[in-house]
């Protein structure tokens, strides 16, 4: 898959001494948010944290995006990026908006 593909690449830039982004780590979220696979896209935040990058208000949106059929889950995320001091812009509230019409929530911060 091409989510797959992206992986491989990064472990040729820390073969080649390039270390990757945060635009690099949000890019491959949202292969694996288009994808469908929510757990992978959190692997690679992990990835992108342990890196010494502190995910921002893009990278939970991709991370929002790929919870986009579990509402509980978009929640959980809008709570850590909460809980992480990262404030919400109009496409974080765009990504909860269809969920949670799904799921009749009333509030959805």
């Amino acid at each position: 898959t091409d989510a797959q593909a992206a992986g491989r690449v990064l472990a040729d830039m820390a073969e080649h001494g390039v270390a990757p982004q945060a635009s690099t780590f949000t890019t491959l979220m949202n292969l694996h948010a288009e994808a469908e696979d929510p757990a992978a896209a959190g692997r690679v935040m992990g990835r992108m944290e342990e890196a010494g990058l502190k995910p921002g208000v893009v990278a939970f949106n991709v991370l929002l995006k790929a919870h986009r059929r579990d509402f509980p889950a978009c929640w959980g995320v809008a709570r850590a990026m909460a809980a992480r001091g990262v404030a919400p812009n109009v496409a974080t509230y765009n990504a909860l908006l269809k969920p949670a019409a799904g799921a009749r929530v009333r509030q959805v911060w």
